[in-house]
């Protein structure tokens, strides 16, 4: 996406109303619209990409329907990622804070893990589901102080999970998995820092970062048509680049490189559908953070 394609895809964003969104399209609004608001926000470039005051009131309405949608949401998978997608709304922006629905999202959060976790069954459990309140525990309770932590059954559950899988990686790699679910576990372990000076822990996290990522990144020019698993796979790999060393150059490009192919699958998708969104909310994710990365660089900050 070009600053010029983001200029005209402007008004659209601004007019948006999510009423009649599907929850997949939803979710994936939350990074439209907080990378938006970081942009103008952080930059100043109010007067190029739309006031600041437009994006916030986007993103109240759009927790707004996210909150109503998760009361409704039979799916659990659906329900840790909209819950998710709320404490982003909350926390990934710049400089705003909202107690009120802070407590909110935290209750969401609260109900849904305690009785997730309370009902789980080793022997019959949806992966998707598993590892989106495995992220919420990270989400939610990453801050606790480790003597605490020692204590809280949830982030046991996460880590003893957590460290099965470091305990059966072999060279990187995983057996009996395939690369969507590895980069799922890649990402949590990523949230996940139990022990930060553990140079075996670290030692594994890279060494499946270099399995599952390297030489599988796209090409410059292309925009092959992919498969629903292929777009969840590439969409994993955005998230563990930008967890991991997104300064980087070489890091940069392959962002740039995985979102331009997400966003040709517009011309394959139907326009609402989930995955369409989600390819464009890559899209503009990446080209924000770039104008940023450019103004900063031109202020003299980075």
């Amino acid at each position: 996406m070009s600053e010029s394609e983001l200029k005209e895809l402007l008004p659209h964003l601004q007019a948006r109303r999510f009423r009649t969104a599907g929850d997949g399209e939803a979710i994936a609004c939350a990074r439209i619209y907080v990378a938006l608001y970081n942009l103008v926000s952080v930059n100043g470039l109010d007067e190029e990409y739309g006031a600041r005051e437009i994006y916030r009131k986007k993103l109240d309405a759009l927790f707004s329907h996210l909150s109503r949608r998760c009361g409704e949401q039979q799916d659990a998978a659906v329900r840790a990622e909209t819950i998710g997608a709320m404490h982003y709304i909350l926390n990934g922006v710049q400089g705003v804070a909202d107690r009120r629905k802070d407590d909110l999202c935290f209750e969401l959060f609260g109900k849904f893990a305690g009785k997730y976790l309370a009902e789980f069954d080793e022997t019959d459990y949806d992966r998707d589901a598993l590892y989106g309140v495995m992220r919420l525990v990270c989400l939610f309770l990453g801050w606790v102080v480790p003597e605490d932590a020692q204590d809280d059954p949830w982030l046991g559950f996460v880590r003893e999970r957590i460290a099965r899988w470091v305990a059966e990686l072999e060279n990187g790699a995983w057996r009996g998995i395939g690369d969507a679910e590895a980069l799922q576990r890649i990402v949590l372990m990523g949230m996940n820092t139990p022990m930060p000076a553990d140079k075996r822990y670290d030692e594994a996290l890279a060494a499946a970062r270099a399995f599952y990522c390297r030489d599988r990144y796209p090409q410059s020019g292309d925009r092959r048509r992919l498969s629903p698993e292929e777009i969840h796979r590439y969409a994993l790999m955005y998230d563990t680049i930008r967890q991991t060393t997104a300064g980087d150059a070489q890091d940069r490009e392959r962002l740039k490189g995985i979102a331009a192919l997400l966003e040709a699958q517009a011309e394959y998708l139907p326009r609402k559908s989930a995955a369409a969104a989600l390819c464009r909310a890559l899209a503009v994710d990446e080209l924000c953070r770039r104008i940023t990365d450019a103004v900063q660089r031109q202020a003299g900050c980075v």
